[in-house]
């Protein structure tokens, strides 16, 4: 019998990282500005109060800001588990330069750079 629970199946590296996080449907853009939690080359986890149905895919945008042009990854992603706190996104697809600058930051804030794929 399996007892391990989804966090211990998981893999890769995940980061806790504040930023500004754009999440577009066909119905609605939200815009939440705060903390992200568990960063992975994968996905992520938002806190937000706003409630994606499960499944609903989304244009997501992470704006990493601190130097003179802010950068922004985009990815394309789909609702996987809601929480009260939010709701945790799987990246279907990322282009060549959001990935990228994504690894660097999961690898730059991670407690095993080694371990991000």
């Amino acid at each position: 019998m399996d007892t391990q629970d989804n966090s211990e199946k998981r893999q890769g590296e995940r980061v806790s990282f504040e930023t500004k996080v754009f999440l577009k449907t066909s119905d609605k853009e939200i815009h939440v500005d705060g903390s992200s939690r568990d960063l992975s080359m994968r996905g992520l986890f938002v806190k937000t109060a706003e409630d994606f149905l499960m499944g609903t895919s989304c244009d997501i945008e992470i704006v990493l800001t601190g130097t003179v042009d802010n950068v922004v990854l985009k990815m394309k992603g789909t609702v996987v588990r809601k929480e009260p706190s939010g709701m945790a996104l799987y990246f279907n697809s990322v282009d060549i330069d959001s990935y990228t600058h994504l690894k660097k930051l999961v690898q730059y804030n991670a407690k095993f750079p080694d371990n991000v794929i």
